[in-house]
């Protein structure tokens, strides 16, 4: 079955929406959307030679042990009591702030039901200083996922860097705007309801602080500062934390089965195969052949695909997986990444998820601060054309599109 490659692409996204849609993970959806993209394209041998060097590409590998290194990390600290006892330090330090820093500070290790944590956590003070449910839930939701653009342990983070072949500082300085421009965005709207003040209690949650940030100022420090490459990083890491925390055979083994989930290394491998067998079949360039004969600028089409993904599929990792490699000429790779057209995508995907219907952190704050789930919408939305105007102004500025 040989098809044209354009039509064989556009059949793939589809088959991966719809796989999606009927709640397959989203691992799966992309590996058998990949696997159409390659038999449909290439001979029987390609695909499976395809197949193979993908499977056992140094790229493929690493990005597999950097993220399953995140997730083991997570658990870790979450089974340690780490991140309550984190959380409860900020909150001694006391303010309205809190509302803001509990969920930016839960959002540094992605986790699942990570809303709900925050949630929980800011929910006294809400109850105490009166702050409106549709604010908290807003905040609790927007400020939680601040870092997915730039912080390393997020898998969209990780899943961008290996399709572009981007080193970590490298993608961290191309989506910071994007950050920047989420947070301002955020505290626009919280602002009324904060009071940045001490209670003067900075130094009683001192040590508790630094008992239990450490092993993310440790990553920010070898990552980031040092910058050690992000697997040997994660893994040292890691081994500190096990040996800092250590945890029960019991406990191990919770963490273990929690953490070594086999989809993610389907996802992993689902996402490197797509972009392989996009560049294989030159589908990407035939796509943006037909774009370019309909009279539509590549500039406005990339990130409009890369938001209409995350609005459908709801999901992070949505993106980055699909829409990405699709747009990876434009984009650019490795040295040659041109930044502005990176972020306009990502922070297009970013936005759309952060606006999908099917994001479950969303339903889940709405639902746990009883909110109305129209007005909190309202917020989030005002939010995301603030964020997506201050990321345009910026690209429009730099003069590359």
């Amino acid at each position: 079955m040989h098809l044209d490659s354009a039509l064989a692409l556009f059949i793939a996204i589809g088959i991966i929406l719809l796989l999606i849609k009927l709640r397959k993970h989203v691992g799966y959806a992309i590996l058998a959307g990949a696997s159409f993209l390659a038999l449909a394209t290439l001979s029987s041998r390609e695909a499976l030679t395809l197949a193979f060097s993908t499977l056992t590409s140094g790229a493929t590998l690493k990005l597999m042990l950097i993220l399953f290194s995140v997730l083991l990390l997570s658990y870790t600290m979450e089974s340690a009591g780490m991140l309550s006892r984190l959380t409860s330090a900020i909150s001694k330090i006391g303010g309205k702030a809190v509302l803001v820093t509990v969920p930016l500070i839960i959002g540094l290790l992605p986790m699942p039901a990570g809303a709900l944590v925050s949630a929980m956590m800011i929910s006294g003070l809400v109850r105490e200083q009166g702050i409106a449910r549709e604010k908290a839930a807003f905040a609790n939701y927007w400020f939680r996922h601040l870092w997915i653009p730039t912080w390393p342990l997020y898998p969209a983070f990780l899943i961008t860097m290996g399709v572009v072949e981007a080193g970590t500082l490298q993608l961290v300085e191309i989506n910071l705007p994007l950050t920047l421009a989420a947070l301002v965005a955020g505290l626009l709207i919280t602002y009324p309801d904060l009071e940045f003040r001490s209670n003067g209690k900075f130094k009683e949650a001192l040590p508790e602080l630094v008992k239990n940030a450490w092993p993310i100022a440790a990553i920010i420090l070898l990552a980031l500062v040092i910058k050690v490459e992000l697997a040997y990083a994660m893994l040292a890491v890691l081994v500190l934390t096990f040996a800092y925390t250590r945890p029960s055979k019991a406990e191990f083994k919770e963490i273990s089965r929690k953490a070594l989930d086999p989809r993610m290394a389907v996802l992993i491998y689902g996402v490197m195969l797509f972009r392989n067998g996009i560049e294989a079949s030159s589908a990407a360039s035939r796509v943006i052949e037909l774009l370019s004969g309909a009279g539509l600028p590549i500039a406005v089409v990339a990130p409009l695909v890369s938001f209409l993904i995350g609005f459908a599929v709801g999901i992070e990792m949505g993106p980055p997986s699909i829409a990405l490699p699709l747009f990876i000429s434009f984009v650019g790779r490795g040295d040659a990444i041109i930044g502005e057209h990176l972020l306009l995508i990502f922070a297009a995907g970013y936005l759309g998820v952060q606006l999908s219907p099917m994001h479950l952190c969303f339903t889940v704050s709405v639902d746990y601060f009883k909110a109305s789930m129209s007005r909190v919408y309202r917020y989030v939305g005002l939010a995301s054309v603030l964020s997506f105007a201050m990321v345009a102004g910026f690209v429009a500025l730099r003069g590359v599109v």
